[in-house]
Parts: C-alpha cells; sequence; structure tokens
C-alpha cells in the first residue's frame, strides 16, 4: 500500500472535476477571441477595401465632373465664334446679293445708267472680295462641327456619369468602374487626337466671353439642384386614408386649471344643494350668482350657463264647428 504524504501529492497533482472544468471554459473562451479576432481583421479588410472603392468612385466622379466642364466650355467657345461669324457672313453677304439685283435691274429699266451700274458694280466686287478674303463663311462651318463634337464628347460623358452611377450599387462596381473609366479614357484620347487638326482657333476675346458664360451656368444648374434637393429633415408622418393637414392635438390642461374646475363644481354643487334645502319645490329654480363667476370659461360653466328651458305647451286646438252643408 503507498504512503499517505505520495497519495496526497498525487491528489494535488491529478486534476479534479473543477479544474477540467475550468480547462474546458478557458480553451472556449481562446476559441472565441480568435473567432472574434479574426471576424475584427476580415472586418477592417472589409471596411478598407470599402474605403478604396469609395475613394476610386470619388476620383472617376471628379475626373468626370472636370471633363464635364471642359467640354461645356468649349462647346460654349465654337458656339459663340459661329454666332459671330455668321452674322458677319450675313452682314457682308447680303449687301451682295442687294447689289447684284439692283445692277441687273436698273441695266435693263433705265439705258443712260452707266455711272450707277458701275458703282454698284465696284461695291459689288469689293464686298465679295472681302468675304472670300476673310473665309467668314468656312470659319463659321469649322466652329459649327467643332461645336457638335464636343457636343458628342459631352453626350459620352452623360453615358459615363449614369454608367458609374448605376455601378455604385453593384456588388463589382468598383472593378466594373474601373474598366469603364478606362475604357472611356482610351475612347477619349483617341477622338481628341483625331479632332486636333480640325479644330479652328477661338479669338481670345471670346474665349474670356465664354468663360463667363459657362461660369454662369455651372452656378445657375448649382442652385437648380439645390433647389430640386430632397429634405434632409425627418418626414412627417403620413395618415392612411386621410386628406387634408393632420388633427390638432388637444392642449393639455394644466393643474391650475384642474384645480379650478374641481373647485367651482364643487362650490356650484354645494350651493345648488343648499337652495334646494332652503327654497321649496317650485316650476322654476335659482342658481347662484357666485358660481358662474368663479366658474366662468369652464366646461361646467358653459354647460350650465344655459339652462335647459321648460318644454314649451302647444295649447289644444279649439273645437271647430262644421260648416253648414249648402243646400
Amino acid at each position: 500500500m503507498s504512503d499517505p504524504a505520495q497519495m496526497r501529492e498525487l491528489d494535488h497533482t491529478a486534476p479534479g472535476p473543477r479544474e477540467k472544468m475550468l480547462e474546458t471554459e478557458l480553451s472556449k473562451c481562446r476559441e472565441e477571441v480568435d473567432m472574434l479576432r479574426h471576424r475584427i481583421a476580415r472586418t477592417d479588410s472589409e471596411l478598407e477595401r470599402r474605403a478604396d472603392d469609395g475613394l476610386q468612385q470619388d476620383s472617376h466622379q471628379a475626373v468626370l465632373q472636370r471633363l464635364g466642364g471642359f467640354f461645356l466650355g468649349k462647346r460654349t467657345m465654337h458656339t459663340l465664334a459661329y454666332e459671330r461669324y455668321s452674322w458677319r457672313y450675313y452682314a457682308l453677304m447680303i449687301p451682295t446679293i442687294v447689289c447684284s439685283a439692283t445692277i441687273a435691274a436698273i441695266t435693263a429699266t433705265v439705258p443712260d445708267s452707266a455711272l450707277v451700274v458701275t458703282i454698284l458694280a465696284a461695291i459689288n466686287t469689293c464686298l465679295i472680295s472681302i468675304l472670300q478674303l476673310l473665309g467668314y463663311q468656312s470659319l463659321k462651318t469649322e466652329h459649327m462641327k467643332a461645336a457638335k463634337m464636343y457636343g458628342r464628347l459631352s453626350d459620352l460623358r452623360e453615358k459615363a456619369v449614369n454608367q458609374l452611377h448605376l455601378n455604385r450599387h453593384a456588388p463589382a462596381g468598383a472593378q466594373d468602374s474601373h474598366a469603364m473609366m478606362s475604357d472611356f479614357l482610351r475612347e477619349l484620347e483617341v477622338k481628341l487626337a483625331d479632332m486636333a487638326p480640325a479644330l479652328p482657333a477661338v479669338p481670345l476675346g471670346l474665349q474670356k466671353e465664354a468663360e463667363e458664360r459657362v461660369k454662369a451656368t455651372l452656378k445657375a444648374r448649382e442652385d437648380w439642384e439645390h433647389i430640386l434637393a430632397p429634405p434632409t429633415g425627418p418626414r412627417p408622418p403620413v395618415r392612411s386614408g386621410a386628406s387634408g393637414p393632420p388633427p390638432r392635438p388637444p392642449r393639455p390642461r394644466s393643474g391650475v386649471d384642474r384645480d379650478m374646475i374641481e373647485g367651482a363644481e364643487a362650490v356650484f354643487f354645494r350651493e345648488r344643494e343648499d337652495a334646494a334645502r332652503q327654497e321649496p319645490a317650485g316650476p322654476t329654480r335659482v342658481v347662484p350668482e357666485t358660481v358662474w363667476v368663479a366658474a366662468r370659461g369652464t366646461p361646467a360653466a358653459d354647460a350650465c350657463a344655459a339652462p335647459p328651458s321648460p318644454p314649451r305647451v302647444r295649447p289644444a286646438a279649439s273645437p271647430r264647428a262644421d260648416p253648414p252643408a249648402h243646400v
């Protein structure tokens, strides 16, 4: 048989049921801690990915916004140049047509009009030479084509903005947006390279005027978007099946009003009982005036201010004699 000291030592070294339970709980806690750490790490990576996607989306939006302002400015410049050169072209071309028609009419109607015809022919030749020298017709055509080209590029930009907005709510929107922006910028670079040789020069004065007009347009667009923006505050509750404004809640009575009403009612009933004991019963009963003064403006006083009048008795109709029979 073993020694008792050795048995006590074995008892101390051997784990008991409580120690086993504690070790089990400790292992479970460690597993939960590891699971929480893994979940936190996964959440952090997801948040970082979403933040990167959001920054990428914001950068794409900023690029498209700058391109929109650039296209609008270029289109406005070429539109203003087209309007100016068109006005100059028509200002010189219409007198040329009038002079040609006048020369033909004078030659046919007035025989001795060589001097007048010569002067008109010289004026007509000068106008035609000025038109050919300045080239207003070709300039206005080139500026019109350039404005249309920038209009088509602006339409492509609007399409890219809509696609970017749709990709924002898609599961793989960041990758799709990045690929879409890469294709869009590559296509835009090719189109601008093809347009560059055919673009006419714009005068400096028209560039400043176009810049001011674009700033005013963008400011008006921002103001209009601010007006059309939905309200940010909480929306009032909508009652189903009801029309018109919501009913006003009843005004809560204060403690002073409640005490005054209760006191006035107590005074009224007490004085009415005293008057009923002192006065004989009759067709009419007098209510003390102090009650109306004390409880004026209260529901009790309003209810008692106009006591019901006795029912009006209609007098019985007197019997009528039958009219005499006609013979």
